[in-house]
């Protein structure tokens, strides 16, 4: 969100606090009023600024599907770049301190990043490397490697399994 967004929706919900103090409604309006602004921010992703963005050779590698992975960065660089809308991206993910890679899937996902680690006990359908089924599987924290995936019994380091939907 930008900022004139951002205040717009604090001014929103503050009048509701107001008119609704001491309510039962009060949480029900501040409810519809955060999830009506969630939606719109996603049904509007093509007025939006761009989150991220990709040099033009490696995006070109991505799209005639040479390369499954490029350099992102935040910030437009001079030159030849590709804008990069996100989507949608999984909900029980947590971040993982690991260097930004991008990967485009069909479907599901319009980018992927590894340096996101499914959370421990989430379930998972989980793909390898090379884009073969594992099955379904979870996240589990262990001591010796934090979050790992398993599937089968077959514990897999979440570098292997690049690609995971959870359900």
């Amino acid at each position: 969100m930008k900022d004139h967004e951002i205040r717009t929706l604090v001014n929103k919900l503050h009048e509701i606090a107001i008119q609704f103090h001491g309510s039962q409604q009060l949480r029900e309006q501040i409810a519809h009023t955060v999830s009506s602004a969630i939606s719109r921010q996603e049904n509007d992703i093509g007025t939006n600024e761009p989150m991220f963005y990709v040099k033009g050779d490696a995006a070109i590698r991505l799209l005639k599907g040479e390369s499954r992975y490029a350099t992102i960065t935040t910030e437009p660089k001079p030159g030849d770049v590709l804008p990069l809308y996100i989507r949608q991206q999984s909900a029980q993910t947590a971040r993982a301190p690991k260097g930004k890679r991008l990967r485009i899937a069909e479907d599901r996902y319009a980018a992927y990043f590894p340096q996101e680690r499914p959370l421990d006990g989430a379930q998972l359908i989980a793909w390898d490397e090379n884009g073969n089924l594992l099955g379904i599987g979870f996240g589990r924290y262990t001591r010796e490697s934090g979050i790992v995936i398993v599937v089968g019994g077959q514990k897999y380091d979440s570098n292997h399994v690049i690609h995971w939907a959870c359900q």
